[in-house]
């Protein structure tokens, strides 16, 4: 099997069960139903990345050299690397950086245009001099408001055709669209689990 396919199809497991916090603790803490919250305190590894077909959506929409940029890492950001980007994924999992590092070097996957960034999102974006990106995949903290504050400090690094694409638990489960001149005049861009609604996002400092 291609290792591209391979990568998409079998959804490798780097994350922790919880990966909002950077520590263990006792579900008795959490305002989540007991058994979520157990299973979240729970020890081992399991995927949390985005699904088959956003990763296929990603595979079709990188070219070689391509600028792009994403908060988290995981199976995407194989995808990234052997479409060969020039990559840089922002996440202060150490865990989840060899873990990805491992499989990668197991399965013949180049790594030397991927940049990893040992560092919350929230402190590394505001100081990064990250500009003129064709993609930036928003999939690090998911609850609200973080995808937005993610948002907020990588939106103007978008060149003008730009892709952006996030995931977030609340207001809306996903969102994907593409920085525009003018209205959107129908769906920005597939695929659904990818995308919850459309229109133009102008970068910060533009008119609406």
């Amino acid at each position: 099997m291609e290792v591209l396919e391979r990568v998409i199809t079998t959804r490798p497991k780097f994350h922790a069960n919880e990966t909002e916090i950077q520590r263990s603790f006792d579900p008795g803490e959490s305002l989540l139903p007991e058994a979520q919250a157990r299973r979240l305190a729970s020890s081992g590894l399991t995927c949390c990345g985005i699904g088959e077909d956003v990763l296929r959506f990603l595979a079709e929409s990188v070219g070689e050299g391509q600028r792009t940029l994403e908060t988290g890492a995981g199976c995407s950001t194989l995808v990234f690397a052997l479409r060969k980007a020039r990559h840089t994924a922002v996440t202060p999992s150490e865990v989840e950086i060899r873990l990805i590092r491992e499989y990668a070097d197991t399965n013949g996957i180049g790594l030397a245009d991927v940049t990893f960034v040992p560092e919350p999102s929230e402190r590394y974006l505001p100081q990064s001099d990250e500009s003129n990106l064709n993609l930036i995949l928003l999939d690090g903290k998911h609850a609200f408001p973080w995808p937005m504050v993610d948002w907020f400090f990588t939106a103007d690094r978008l060149k003008r055709g730009g892709l952006a694409a996030w995931r977030a638990r609340r207001p809306s489960k996903a969102a994907c669209a593409r920085q525009r001149q003018g209205p959107c005049r129908g769906p920005c861009e597939r695929p659904t689990s990818c995308r919850r609604s459309c229109g133009r996002t102008p970068t910060p400092g533009q008119p609406s």
